[in-house]
């Protein structure tokens, strides 16, 4: 955390750099990397205000194959700042300029992101669709993190509606998964709650 501090020091540093000499692609690159380095030290306020900057930079540049990345980045940081109305807005927004060969890191996260924003908003049906579109790319990239947490959403969503067996099921994948990754205290809490399905 101290190395993102310093770097967010000397990357702020750069960016006046950059704007008092009106370089805006160069303004653009720190700008991003500032938003990460706020980021990484949890100081979403802002990292919010540096990818906000990075995206009309992007914009205003004509950067069009950025443009889904840097939508997604502020709409992100509008997550982690419990806004989630927001972030789905923007969520959207970056879903719109997502290009056919988009790298599937990427849309996991964009997917997984957007379908957990909209739970928090109510939009259940919807964001269940994205977390189930997300599941397979988390696969592809092995991110076991993602699917131990999507399959565990989808079973607290079926378990709401009263689909106990599909909520059986997402539960079994999530607790195979946190026991192929030997996640203790993921694995005790699967299994109290698949106990509490069956009492």
């Amino acid at each position: 955390a101290r190395q993102a501090g310093k770097a967010a020091d000397v990357l702020s540093q750069v960016l006046n750099m950059a704007r008092s000499i009106k370089a805006p692609a160069q303004e653009r690159a720190v700008a991003s990397m500032l938003a990460q380095a706020h980021g990484a030290q949890q100081n979403f306020e802002a990292a919010l205000q540096a990818s906000t900057r990075t995206l009309e930079l992007t914009r205003q540049l004509g950067f069009q194959q950025m443009e889904a990345v840097d939508t997604y980045n502020v709409g992100l940081f509008n997550l982690m700042l419990k806004r989630p109305s927001e972030a789905v807005a923007l969520f959207k927004q970056a879903q719109d300029k997502v290009t056919d060969n988009a790298n599937p890191n990427f849309m996991k996260e964009l997917l997984f992101n957007l379908g957990m924003s909209q739970i928090q908003i109510g939009e259940k049906n919807a964001g269940e669709t994205n977390i189930r579109d997300a599941l397979p790319k988390a696969n592809q990239v092995k991110d076991w993190t993602k699917l131990l947490v999507g399959h565990q959403q989808l079973a607290e969503l079926a378990k709401e509606r009263g689909d106990v067996a599909e909520a059986q099921k997402q539960y079994a994948d999530a607790l195979k998964i946190a026991e192929q990754t030997k996640n203790t205290e993921a694995r005790k809490r699967l299994k109290e709650r698949m106990k509490g399905l069956r009492a």
